[in-house]
């Protein structure tokens, strides 16, 4: 059974930085990590022989999705951080 997502507009989940809309909880922190948070992810990866890496803890990931959803737990996001948590 293929699972269910809201199709009501006012149901999908938003950005707090933006006018980006989702249905799913994950697809908004990653969204949110990757444009909002370069910089401290630029600080954060160690890529090497293709494993994302984090410099701030030292886990290793296959994927870099992985390692975008890892870093919005992980890192200490400065103003943002009371953004985050809304999203978490």
């Amino acid at each position: 059974m293929a699972a269910r997502h809201p199709t009501d507009e006012s149901q999908q989940l938003t950005c707090p930085c933006c006018d980006f809309k989702t249905v799913t909880k994950a697809n908004r922190i990653i969204h949110y990590v990757r444009k909002h948070c370069q910089e401290h992810l630029n600080r954060a990866l160690a890529l090497e022989d293709g494993v994302y890496g984090c410099t701030i803890c030292e886990k290793k990931m296959k994927s870099n999705t992985a390692f975008h959803y890892h870093v919005a737990s992980c890192l200490q996001i400065g103003s943002k951080q009371d953004e985050l948590d809304n999203i978490l």
